[in-house]
């Protein structure tokens, strides 16, 4: 509904505002005093046909401003969304300005907009009844919405029904046509496809290996200072008898345990340094193990280096991790193996589409003769209301049209 409309150096209105209420509003006066002005301000807000000749003499520009609440106006709400306007409050406020020079500017809500989206959206607020113009009943296809508005709930839900049926024919069928027309395009993706799980295949990569040679690396690349370290360590625990840190220990436990028994205190201490004592025993035996097998080998390096160089190549095609890229090759043969059965796809495909269409058809037949029962009733309420205009002999009537399931969404009309 059009609550305010705010007009401003249009033609011969230098500045006027209304304000409408609910139910008719009438526009009267003499002629010449500006009522068809005032419609054509609207229709030029709606995204009729704009031109400098409209910008009032003398002014720069002309600027038409109209205010709509959008109360149970769920199209106006779905084609806003379409555009990405912002709706607040159930109001939308639509401005179009335009110049002198022939400049038009459209604003929604604030937002920029072409005159093919502004004329797009107002289709859905205004409808303006004049001769050769914006006349909703001159436009054929406009005349099912009609008819399903006239139909309410019943018709409303079974075109629901039916939209939904004709949606996934829509969604099969496209996926058909890409399997019937790709063949080029598919004989390259498998190219593309064998490659590369041919080149993860060869690589044999295994979970955590990377870490794992990772650490061999350092290993080797610092085997000088992990030989100098080691070596240090097992002789501070187990060298010389003069410097041997195992025995002062053992000296410590054995002194400790002569007074266990005397104080609960003294007994803790004891537990600890004797706990110290066997920790460091196994200590001492694991370093010297690790000295035993330290031994650096510029080859081994040689072929860590080279291995990991292969899983960085790879991580930076397929994937962050040995993890990711062998995610990637599962999908890549599941695609290929898919895509290698073409014929078995293009087969399972078509009886997919056989099945939708006959479901899409029978919809469509239920549709089709809920619309007709409608239209005879819209037929005879016209006709009764063209009688009380004196009009009885007027004649309305619906005619359909049989349309098959891929002519369009509202299929049976």
């Amino acid at each position: 509904m059009l609550q305010e409309l705010m007009i401003k150096n249009f033609a011969i209105i230098h500045n006027l505002s209304l304000h409408f209420q609910e139910g008719m509003s009438v526009l009267t006066g003499e002629t010449g005093a500006g009522k068809s002005i005032i419609i054509d301000a609207v229709g030029l807000l709606a995204g009729g046909r704009g031109s400098s000749e409209f910008v009032r003499h003398g002014e720069k520009k002309c600027v038409l401003e109209g205010m709509f609440t959008l109360e149970n106006n769920e199209d106006a709400h779905q084609i806003l969304e379409e555009y990405g306007i912002d709706q607040e409050d159930q109001t939308l406020i639509v401005q179009r300005e335009i110049y002198a020079s022939g400049r038009t500017v459209c604003r929604v809500n604030g937002r920029l907009v072409t005159i093919a989206a502004l004329r797009d959206i107002c289709s859905h607020l205004v409808d303006i009844h004049g001769q050769n113009e914006h006349q909703e009943l001159m436009r054929p296809e406009r005349h099912l919405s009609l008819l399903d508005t006239f139909g309410a709930k019943e018709l409303q839900e079974q075109y629901q029904i039916y939209t939904e049926s004709y949606q996934q024919y829509k969604k099969v069928k496209k996926e058909y046509d890409e399997w019937q027309h790709n063949e080029q395009e598919l004989a390259q993706r498998i190219d593309i496809l064998q490659f590369q799980t041919d080149e993860i295949e060869a690589a044999k990569l295994e979970v955590g290996e990377e870490e794992r040679l990772s650490e061999e690396k350092n290993r080797l690349v610092n085997y000088q200072r992990v030989m100098q370290s080691l070596s240090a360590a097992y002789a501070a625990l187990q060298g010389n008898e003069e410097n041997n840190g195992l025995d002062a220990v053992g000296q410590a436990m054995e002194a400790m345990g002569s007074i266990e028994d005397l104080d609960s205190q003294y007994k803790r201490l004891s537990e600890m340094i004797t706990n110290t004592y066997f920790q460091l025993q196994e200590a001492a035996s694991d370093l010297f193990d690790q000295l035993d097998e330290l031994a650096y080998d510029e080859n081994r390096l040689n072929e860590i280096e080279e291995r990991l160089d292969v899983i960085h190549q790879l991580k930076r095609k397929y994937g962050a991790s040995i993890e990711d890229i062998l995610k990637f090759q599962s999908q890549a043969s599941e695609e290929l193996e898919r895509i290698q059965d073409r014929e078995g796809q293009i087969n399972k495909l078509s009886s997919q589409l056989e099945e939708l269409a006959q479901r899409m058809v029978e919809k469509g037949r239920v549709l089709s003769d809920i619309r007709r029962e409608k239209a005879e009733l819209l037929e005879n309420e016209i006709h009764e209301q063209l009688k009380e205009l004196y009009m009885d002999k007027v004649i309305v009537n619906f005619k359909f049209k049989l349309a098959t399931p891929t002519e369009g969404k509202r299929g049976h009309t």
